[in-house]
């Protein structure tokens, strides 16, 4: 009898020991959507895994083979307490994941005749005149165009060293640009080499508002998320609001604030907020496979697979490589995301409520669904017809 209740407490203590990895009712703890398949336990053990190593509170993941869902799964928790499973309608942020979908409505306002990619940026001629003043460099007016923008190929304003958007943080944004644009001068010629910069995305922000007259969360809604079915995406609760109920707690690492972020003046390069559903209707729809109308056109989707500044892996808005893929991290206190478009025909986003620091993090999160996908070898067959 001893023996029993000693076996019987060490359970409940295991249980209660290890919150990270329940979820919502349903096999091995996890909310699920779409179809059921043998393997999907498979893919199931292999999130669990990865989230017990990097003690990752909650995550949502979505799936698509040949444009339709074979897999989506919410994980652990989506409140402080931990008293609140994450589920698949709880939307989290996305930071940088937030870039290409900016990336996608600049397109459609090419394709539409309402921007030229090489058009310039600022002055007399410029889409946003002479208001925020003109860039600089060594010391001479500095031509950006949108190319540059959306290339990381600005010349300046990068995020490896003093972002403008955090270093003046509590700025408002027309402040922050009319004060980066004065005090900080170029470092290289526009168009010649590869700086990430949130700054930059933030200026296609403007750009979108400017050329559309409306606000770039009405635009974008109406540019991409509207024609992709998802337009439930928002741009996630300002600095000292209370979030919706369907937005979850993040939970920063040591040191880390995630709610002193400002997702209201971070929109084009940091500030929506989603399901992986959401965004899995988004990546259906700017592939190139034909099982689902893409929003974009077959030129357009070419010229997201061409490299900007060589050897910088990026094209406009996204990250690509020569096996043809395209995808995007994001990454900020709080927050880790991924998005991607694999040329083997799978797309997936995933979301998480945290940002591990441990140094092999963003490599074992890359992976993840890499090892998925070369884990399960029977997907739903009515997905691959």
């Amino acid at each position: 009898m001893l023996r029993f209740l000693q076996a019987w407490l060490f359970a409940l203590l295991f249980i209660y020991a290890t919150p990270r990895v329940a979820g919502a009712a349903g096999t091995n703890g996890v909310e699920h959507l779409g179809p059921e398949f043998p393997e999907r336990p498979t893919a199931d053990a292999i999130v669990q895994q990865f989230m017990r190593k990097y003690e990752v509170p909650g995550l949502s993941l979505a799936i698509s083979r040949n444009d339709q869902m074979v897999y989506a799964g919410a994980f652990g928790w989506a409140d402080e307490k931990r008293s609140q499973p994450l589920t698949l309608t709880n939307r989290l942020r996305m930071a940088s994941c937030s870039k290409p979908i900016t990336a996608l409505a600049v397109l459609r306002l090419v394709e539409q005749g309402r921007i030229n990619l090489d058009a310039p940026v600022f002055g007399k001629d410029g889409l946003l005149g002479t208001g925020y003043g003109v860039p600089t460099f060594e010391r001479k007016p500095a031509v950006i165009t949108v190319r540059h923008l959306l290339q990381h190929a600005a010349g300046g304003w990068g995020n490896k060293s003093a972002d403008p958007i955090f270093d003046y943080h509590d700025l408002g944004l027309d402040d922050i640009i009319r004060r980066t644009v004065a005090e900080r001068e170029l470092k290289s010629a526009p168009g010649t080499a590869y700086a990430y910069s949130n700054f930059g995305f933030a200026l296609l922000g403007k750009i979108i508002e400017k050329v559309t007259g409306a606000t770039y969360e009405a635009a974008v809604r109406d540019l991409v998320l509207r024609p992709c079915e998802a337009a439930g995406m928002r741009i996630s609760a300002m600095r000292g609001a209370r979030p919706e109920p369907d937005e979850p707690h993040y939970f920063g690492a040591p040191g880390e604030r995630p709610y002193r972020l400002r997702p209201e003046i971070m929109q084009a390069h940091g500030g929506w907020i989603a399901t992986p559903m959401e965004l899995l209707q988004v990546l259906d729809r700017v592939d190139g496979n034909a099982a689902v109308p893409d929003i974009l056109q077959a030129e357009s989707l070419q010229l997201l697979m061409r490299e900007g500044v060589p050897r910088s892996n990026y094209s406009l808005g996204w990250s690509v490589n020569r096996a043809r893929n395209k995808w995007h991290l994001g990454s900020m206190p709080g927050t880790f995301a991924m998005i991607c478009c694999a040329s083997n025909g799978f797309n997936w986003a995933l979301l998480m409520n945290t940002r591990p620091t441990q140094s092999k993090f963003s490599t074992d999160a890359d992976q993840l669904v890499w090892k998925i996908l070369e884990s399960v070898r029977d997907w739903p067959r009515k997905a691959a017809e």
